[in-house]
């Protein structure tokens, strides 16, 4: 599935502020389902680079944003953004109050 092309209508250009929720881009995944591309909840920016409306894999880059000092790389999914960018931390949770 990684590697099926999905023709996708990015909605953002160069110099749009984006923030959490946004949607920056959408295809259609099947007949019924249409699939938007939100920005993360813990994200916002500028948009430096917006891709052509075109086909894409699910891994493609089709946005880029500048978030404070970093240049964060939007694709069709969202699957270990949160890692790359560093946001997520491990900690515990202790069930005592």
């Amino acid at each position: 599935m990684r590697k099926k092309k999905y023709f996708v209508n990015i909605s953002v250009k160069v110099g749009d502020y984006l923030n959490s929720g946004d949607i920056y881009a959408d295809c259609q995944e099947t007949p019924v389902i249409k699939h938007y591309c939100m920005l993360s909840p813990l994200l916002n920016g500028e948009v430096v680079w917006a891709a052509e409306n075109a086909e894409y894999t699910i891994n493609d880059v089709v946005c880029k944003i500048k978030n404070q000092d970093n240049i964060i790389e939007l694709t069709l999914c969202q699957n270990g953004l949160l890692d790359k960018i560093g946001l997520l931390k491990k900690e515990k949770v202790s069930l005592n109050p």
